[in-house]
């Protein structure tokens, strides 16, 4: 039987560690969840349009 894959690293092979080290998140792909941009990266980036 086929393992299932939930998160970003099972579907993509990568290393949980590397994730963490990007200082990303091992996010599950098969739930809904909500998308967080922090304010302050739009508030203090270059681009005018943001």
């Amino acid at each position: 039987m086929e393992e299932l894959k939930i998160y970003f690293s099972d579907f993509f092979d990568v290393d949980e560690d590397i994730i963490e080290s990007y200082g990303a998140v091992n996010i599950s792909l098969i739930n809904d969840m909500p998308l967080f941009v922090d304010p302050f990266l739009l508030f203090n980036s270059e681009k005018p349009e943001y």
